[in-house]
């Protein structure tokens, strides 16, 4: 029994160094994202936002792994100091990525608002930091009382915050996915896949965290402490992030181009919304300056279907609406009207129908056979392996692999 003792705290030993390494690993890792993120030059506000998260992030981090080592009895003082740095990570994390897909440059002070839930826990606990180091350990520890109570409604904030910005952050970079497929042909790589695995990370971890403090709350013994996962999804997010600014040298550098051409798609949407006679009657002297005829629209369809075949623009991974209504001489409104009315399809499905058909051009050609897939889906004009599969399975109906094996060449 002594032995299994030894042996059962050996491991209980390494376990918690192996995780306070790979904190203290992950606090490094966001101090090296952080810096990145503030010499970003494009989409500088988004960046320099969630720079400021991943600082907050590297900070909490480190006290996670501390606070195994008895940081806070031996420094009381810092009760409640870093706790209110998690009313500030949600609010950050859904401003970046509203300001990712905004033109906007500058911050609205109006956004300050979404840092009320912080100033009110800083009120909440205003008595609290003027307490001696023992009356914090105290109050801390105390099962009843005020700052008991006042621990709960902040908790529960502090829960409820970190889901609905979650949630809001997530609709936010699906609305945006869903309308720019009308002006680019590749948003694979864009930063917004990355953003959105990140924040759904983050949800699943913060979700754990919460079932944690509620277990821990009402003293259920589960066999198993939830924390250090949470902890450790943090650190792979960090980590999630790094991997993608390296393997994306284009993450958080959306361009202008779709930024603007989606805010304007809003605006149109917001205003036919509205009833008022003035909004009526400028709506339809719109719609009757934009009517084109049928056999305009079949013309316009034609010369489209004559530049794709001809000048092959899909070769080009980052085509954009814009980018082809100009070489067209067509505005983009009149291009996206004959996309959606002619071919039935948005901008991004059209030209990737043009993509397939070229790789399947040369998967079939006999000179590429000790080509692999993904390099002949790059000349064809993707720009990522896994959008290539995707979209591939789903005009096909079958994987690359099994489509070329059964061509038999």
């Amino acid at each position: 029994m002594y032995t299994f003792n030894v042996h059962f705290i050996y491991m209980e030993l390494s376990f918690k160094v192996i995780i306070n390494t790979l904190l203290f690993l992950g606090a490094i890792q966001g101090v090296i994202l952080t810096v990145f993120l503030f010499n970003v030059k494009s989409n500088k506000l988004s960046s320099q936002l969630l720079g400021i998260l991943t600082t907050l992030w590297a900070i909490l981090l480190l006290v996670f792994a501390l606070q195994s080592y008895g940081l806070f009895n031996l420094y009381p003082h810092l009760l409640k100091t870093f706790y209110i740095i998690l009313f500030a990570w949600f609010p950050l994390l859904y401003l970046s990525v509203k300001y990712l897909i905004s033109s906007q440059s500058i911050f609205k002070n109006k956004d300050l608002l979404h840092f009320l839930p912080m100033v009110f826990n800083v009120l909440l606990f205003s008595g609290f930091y003027f307490k001696s180091a023992s009356e914090k350990l105290e109050m801390v520890r105390a099962k009843e009382g005020y700052y008991f109570v006042a621990n709960i409604i902040s908790d529960e904030i502090l829960a409820i915050q970190g889901i609905v910005y979650t949630i809001i952050a997530l609709i936010i970079i699906h609305n945006y996915k869903r309308n720019i497929v009308d002006y680019q042909s590749n948003i694979s790589s864009k930063v917004l896949n990355g953003f959105r695995v990140g924040i759904i990370l983050a949800l699943i971890a913060w979700v754990i965290g919460i079932v944690g403090a509620h277990v821990e709350r009402l003293e259920i013994d589960l066999g198993v402490d939830l924390y250090p996962f949470v902890y450790l999804t943090f650190v792979a997010i960090i980590y999630w992030l790094s991997i993608l600014t390296i393997r994306s040298p284009e993450v958080f550098k959306l361009n202008k181009t779709e930024v603007q051409a989606f805010g304007a798609k809003k605006e149109l949407y917001e205003l036919s919304s509205k009833k008022s006679p003035e909004i009526i009657e400028l709506k339809n002297s719109i719609a009757e300056k934009n009517i084109i005829e049928t056999d305009v629209f079949i013309e316009l369809n034609k010369k489209l279907i004559d530049y794709m075949e001809n000048k092959k623009p899909y070769l080009n991974p980052e085509l954009s609406l814009q980018e082809m209504s100009e070489k067209l001489g067509i505005s983009r409104h009149n291009l996206s009207a004959v996309l959606n009315q002619q071919q039935k399809m948005n901008f991004y499905d059209f030209v990737n129908t043009y993509r397939i058909n070229k790789v399947k051009e040369l998967m079939a050609n006999p000179e590429n056979k000790d080509l692999n897939n993904y390099e002949l889906a790059f000349d064809a004009g993707f720009n990522s392996k896994a959008s290539f599969y995707r979209i591939f399975k789903q005009y096909t109906h079958q994987t690359p692999s099994r489509y070329r094996s059964e061509l038999n060449i």
